[in-house]
């Protein structure tokens, strides 16, 4: 201490220095006399005081502490502000665990002003939180007591104590206190919330609480708490309407135990007869008498709303409520009686809504209202039969709205409703009965059920007396036209009256059509007309119907209309049909309606014999053979015949029908082979055609007498789009691919067929036709049997030049066969050959006369050798070996005289080598055989009418972009081609080249022109820019003038906005400062106001404070004498414990020894019996009494 106050004298230390580390370690030090020295001796500063404070409120409470802070307090030199600190102590209080804090600091801190209401009651919410009831006293006895503000911010932490008996002791002691009863009212309705069954703690808060907002008694209510809702009636004083409202919100409690106690103490307290009258409407609706019972004692009306306590009896199915309300009220209104029957709809137990039927329907109630629920209860079923029965026996009627109930019970299947409505469930009652027209509804309602339901249904309306009037024949159709019928209610509908007949007899003609053999079965039981037999198989058995009728359910349908008697056109016509349509998976079912058919005497004649023809088309010699039986007209045979080829069957097959047809008789008519109808292909053909490689058919078809020469048309040519006329011999040989053999060809040849025959259109012979088709074969045996091979054809073509054109192998044998026998020229056969570069063709066509230069009409007027430039490369790139035979057959025809100057189409031989598939190849053998020499002369040139090209410049300029062309060029070129490209009139082109001399002379004149006018039309030019740049240089003049002017006028127009601006400004200003002196008089006014209500508020807040301090020392006395009440009845609790405790061990003393006793006497009880088992006479008397026991207390 002495370094101390040195170095406080002498030094002259800042205490404040450090960031106030030195005033908090001395506050902090446990000797008070360093903090007492420093802040004597050391220069204060205006935060000194709360550093100490600060530093001295980290430490534990203890009576140093509190000494310590005294001599802070008292070096002040102004009062501080402890609010804070008083938070703090608080809090560490509160934390404090060692049960040694002491709470001097905390009192020393009172006694010098620290403010218990500060931070919004902080510290004395704390307290109370943790239930720190010493720390809240203390709080209370301070001289600035909490105030209501401050108990209602506490209030809050006070109901959040768990345990039940604290929190009633800091409950009851804030809002003794003084709290606001509307804060007492807020937690009076969390405690209700929360803690519904701690009663003692809602009874000390309804004590206090302002509860006239009605929310707490709501509460209570709501929590169905009837000893909460008890002690708020009995606590509290409530209006009316909160009553009321809580008895309307009672009567939604689903307990009816609860709602009956609580409805009973709300009445009793007093509610309103419109709010009991309301409220019996819902105890009428859920049935609760007792309730009603109540209500009614406490006011409730019956007639109040109109009647609605019966609507809502009968609404909620309260029979018994019912009954009570309609005995009371025997007068009640028809129109309440309906309301409740519309009600009583809604009751979901079909048992009670028939009983509270029954008595509104004894009541009166009658009419539509009625009737309508029959259609409701008929759509419940068997739920709803008790229902039905009430409204039936009481005269409902099962036709209203056009019997909708008994089509909604027949719709929904409901026999048993649906049998009730027609009144089938029992005899001789007065229930009204449904009319036809509402059976006939039930009737087709029903049609969409099940079969067995559907039978029930309508076997009920037949009891129920429906007539048979046309819904019934309908119905009867309707059976039998579904996919399956139903046998049982056909009968039951043929029983009831229901005629096949009507409609056009749709019912038959469905049965039919429908091939339903068992429906059929039973509709043909009746008498028919054999006209509607006719019209039933003609319908039934159509072309369109064959599908569902050729079946074998068509089969038989088809038996039961024959055996009735039908026949005739429908007859033949199914027949055809069954033809027609037969496949060999159904050709056994196709048998058999055949055999049908023709036993009950088909026409064979039918539309031409069209039954024969069907047969004979098919192949089959069943059906054939059956139908030949019926005697076929002659002309049936004829068409029946020529369509034996129309299927494809074996040749045996074939033959056996054939024998068929030619070995029928019947006395005069028989097939006759020479007949044919008009329009059909020969019969030749017809087999040929069918059969191409059978020579025994062919054979017995002419051994039989068909002539060999018979015509047909056909199409030889693609070029000629009609068909042509042509014999048996030329249709063979003109069929693709060889399809008819030469053997057959052969076999008509040999019989005389004509060889030279000519068609009409394209002039072609049977031996051009087989140049054609490529049979050299058969061109042999016509040349052989004087065929004519010098003759043309239409474009000309004569048999060689065909040969010829065809090139291989083949072309030379057939050209070696035409030239035995033809010496015509110049027919284009060169040509061909020298095409397909055939050298020795070429020879042998020169040697017979053949000029090369023949300009043939076949190949667009050129010559042989431009033939072999324009097509000699074929269709692809030529080999080396190809080439080499090119130049070859070049060489033969420029040595047999071809004219190298001659072109086609303007085009030289030479261009025409351009256009070849190989031009290079082509080109290079032309050029080297004989054109190298003539490449540059005048005719290789063409001219397209307005420009002359060079064979160079044609590749290069009118040939179209290729691959070839730079080759073509080099080529060119190297066989010294000169460039040649010129316009024929006009001025030339600028890359003009090899131009005549006369035109050289006219371009040089032509191009002197064109730099004189170029000359010219510079000089204007430079004349045109000197006249621009005079006139650009006056507009920059005028523009610099027309800137002057507009900145002049600029500046004149600112200054005028700038005069108006500054008068602006000015009137702005004024206006403001009359503004702010306006506003600175209505501010001194107001201040003086304020300091007026603020002198009465101070005055009024030091009444209430006198007030408040009065009522705390009198609640101190109250809780002394209540602590010490508590204290005594502690003291007698716990002596009375003890005294319980002393009489418990002595009754333990007693039992124990009543124990050890019984177990003596056990023992002693073992003992005797075991000694006198072992003496004499152990067994003589074995149940002797040997004494009893005494319960020893």
């Amino acid at each position: 201490m002495s370094l101390l106050r040195l170095i406080l004298e002498q030094g002259r230390p800042d205490i404040n220095g450090l960031n106030g580390q030195i005033l908090q370690k001395a506050a902090q030090t446990p000797d008070p006399k360093v903090i007492d020295l420093i802040l004597t001796l050391g220069k204060h500063n205006h935060d000194t005081i709360s550093v100490c404070l600060e530093g001295l409120a980290k430490i534990p409470s203890s009576e140093n502490k509190a000494w310590k802070l005294d001599v802070i307090l008292t070096r002040s030199p102004k009062k501080i502000n402890l609010d804070a600190m008083l938070v703090h102590e608080v809090q560490t209080l509160i934390e404090d665990t060692s049960g040694n804090a002491s709470f001097k600091t905390l009192q020393k801190l009172l006694d010098r002003g620290a403010d218990v209401n500060a931070f919004q009651a902080r510290a004395l919410c704390s307290a109370v939180k943790e239930a720190k009831d010493t720390i809240v006293d203390t709080l209370f006895g301070s001289e600035r007591p909490p105030t209501a503000a401050s108990l209602a911010f506490a209030l809050p932490q006070a109901l959040n104590i768990l345990d039940p008996m604290t929190r009633l002791t800091f409950t009851k002691s804030l809002v003794e206190s003084g709290a606001s009863p509307r804060e007492v009212n807020r937690a009076l309705i969390h405690a209700i919330s929360h803690f519904t069954t701690d009663v003692a703690l809602i009874c000390v808060l309804a004590t206090y609480a302002d509860a006239s907002d009605g929310e707490a008694l709501a509460l209570a209510v709501a929590k169905e708490s009837v000893e909460v809702l008890d002690l708020l009636l009995s606590q509290l004083k409530h209006t009316d309407e909160t009553r009321d409202s809580c008895l309307d919100q009672a009567m939604k409690i689903a307990d009816w135990t609860v709602r009956l106690n609580i409805c009973n103490h709300l009445a009793k307290s007093g509610v309103s007869s419109q709010a009991a009258s309301n409220a019996l409407l819902v105890a009428a609706r859920d049935g609760d008498l007792e309730l009603g019972d109540v209500l009614i004692a406490h006011g409730a009306s019956i007639s109040t709303n109109g009647g609605q306590a019966i609507i809502e009896a009968c609404r909620g199915g309260s029979v018994e409520v019912l009954d009570v309300l309609l005995k009371s009220n025997a007068d009640t209104q028809k129109l309440t009686l309906e309301r409740g029957f519309q009600a009583a709809t809604e009751v979901r137990d079909l048992n009670k809504r028939a009983m509270v039927f029954q008595r509104l329907l004894k009541r009166g109630v009658s009419g539509e209202i009625v009737d309508i629920q029959l259609v409701s209860a008929a759509k419940y079923g068997e739920e709803g039969h008790e229902v039905l029965r009430v409204l039936l026996a009481a005269g409902a009627d099962p036709n209203y709205s056009n019997g909708e109930a008994v089509v909604a019970a027949t719709r929904s299947a409901f026999v048993g409703s649906l049998e009730l409505l027609l009144g089938l469930w029992h005899e001789g009652g007065n229930q009204k009965k449904a009319s036809p027209p509402t059976l006939v509804r039930a009737m087709k309602a029903s049609w969409k059920l099940n079969q067995d339901t559907r039978l029930h249904i309508v076997q009920d309306l037949m009891k129920a007396g429906m007539p048979a009037v046309d819904e019934v024949h309908i119905a009867l159709s309707k059976a039998v036209g579904e996919d399956e019928p139903d046998e049982r209610l056909i009968q039951v509908l043929l029983d009831s009256g229901a005629s096949p007949f009507t409609n056009g007899c749709f019912a038959l003609t469905q049965a039919v059509q429908g091939v339903k053999v068992s429906a059929l079965d039973l509709l043909l039981g009746s008498k028919i007309d054999e006209d509607e037999i006719l019209k039933l198989f003609e319908n039934g058995f159509s072309e369109t119907q064959f599908s569902t009728w050729f079946s074998p359910n068509g089969l038989e349908v088809a038996k039961m209309l024959l055996a009735k008697g039908a026949k005739g056109v429908a007859v033949s016509s199914a027949l055809v049909q069954v033809m027609k349509n037969s496949t060999d998976e159904t050709e056994s079912l196709a048998d058999e309606f055949v055999d049908l058919f023709v036993a009950h005497g088909v026409d064979i004649d039918f539309e031409n014999g069209e039954p024969l023809i069907c047969a004979a088309s098919k192949g089959n010699a069943h059906w054939t053979e059956r139908l030949l039986a019926c005697k076929p007209s002659p002309q049936t045979l004829t068409l029946a015949f020529e369509r034996v080829f129309d299927t494809a069957r074996s040749p045996d097959e074939v033959l056996k029908l054939f024998e068929l047809f030619s070995g029928y008789r019947d006395g005069e008519v028989g097939l006759d082979v020479m007949t044919r109808s008009a329009g059909s292909d020969p019969i030749l053909i017809k087999a040929i055609s069918q059969y191409p490689r059978s020579t025994e058919l062919l054979q017995t078809l002419l051994d039989a007498g068909f002539y060999h020469d018979q015509t047909t048309t056909y199409r030889i040519h693609d070029s000629v789009e009609e068909p042509e006329e042509v014999t048996v011999l030329a249709w063979a040989i003109a069929q693709p691919q060889k399809k008819v053999s030469s053997a057959l060809i052969k076999i008509l040849i040999e019989r005389g067929a004509n060889v030279n025959f000519e068609t009409t259109i394209s002039r072609s012979t049977p031996l051009m036709i087989a140049i054609q088709a490529r049979r050299p074969d058969i061109v042999k045996e016509l040349l052989l049997e004087g065929a004519n091979a010098d003759i043309t054809d239409a474009m000309g073509r004569t048999p060689l030049a065909m040969a010829t054109n065809i090139g291989g192998e083949l072309s030379t044998r057939m050209m070696g066969n035409l030239l035995a026998f033809d010496q015509s020229k110049d027919d284009g056969s060169l040509h061909n050959s020298a095409r397909e570069l055939n050298f020795a063709a070429v020879s042998v066509l020169v040697e017979h006369g053949h000029h090369p230069d023949f300009p043939s009409p076949l190949h667009d007027g050129r010559s042989a050798l431009g033939e072999v430039c324009r097509h000699g490369a074929g269709s692809g790139k030529m080999t080396a070996d190809a080439e080499k035979l090119m130049q070859k057959v070049m060489t033969f025809l420029i040595d047999a005289g071809s004219d190298l100057t001659l072109q086609s189409h303007g085009k030289s031989l030479l261009l025409l080598c351009f256009d070849s598939t190989d031009p290079i190849a082509t080109t290079r053998s032309f050029l080297k055989v004989a054109m190298w020499k003539e490449i540059n002369k005048p005719f290789n040139h063409y001219t397209d009418g307005e420009f002359t090209y060079s064979p160079t410049m044609y590749v290069s300029k009118v040939m179209p972009e290729s691959d070839t062309r730079d080759q073509l060029l080099s080529l060119l070129r190297a066989n010294r081609a000169v460039d040649v490209y010129y316009a024929n009139s006009g001025d030339q082109p600028d890359d003009a080249v090899g131009l005549p001399n006369d035109m050289v002379v006219q371009e040089r004149e032509r191009k002197a022109r064109l730099r004189r006018l170029a000359l010219e039309t510079e000089d204007h030019a430079i004349a045109l820019a000197r006249a621009k740049e005079v006139a650009s240089v006056e507009r920059e003049i005028w523009n610099h003038k027309a800137e002057i002017e507009d900145a002049r006028r600029r500046r004149l127009h600112n200054e005028d906005i700038n005069a108006t601006r500054q008068k602006a400004d000015l009137e702005e200003s004024l206006f403001h400062a009359a503004v702010k002196r306006r506003q600175l008089e209505q501010s001194k006014v107001t201040q003086s106001s304020l300091e007026r209500i603020q002198q009465v508020a101070a005055a009024e807040l030091l009444v209430e404070e006198t007030r408040q301090q009065k009522m705390i020392e009198w609640e101190s006395k109250l809780n002394s004498e209540r602590a010490g009440n508590a204290q005594a009845l502690s003291s007698l609790r716990i002596s009375e414990r003890e005294e319980l405790e002393r009489i418990e061990r002595g009754a333990d003393e007693r039992v124990k020894r009543r124990l050890e006793a019984q177990k003596k006497l056990v023992e002693t009880q073992e003992r005797l019996a075991k000694r006198l088992a072992s003496g004499p006479g152990g067994g003589a008397d074995a149940r002797r009494q040997i004494g009893y026991v005494e319960e020893i207390n």
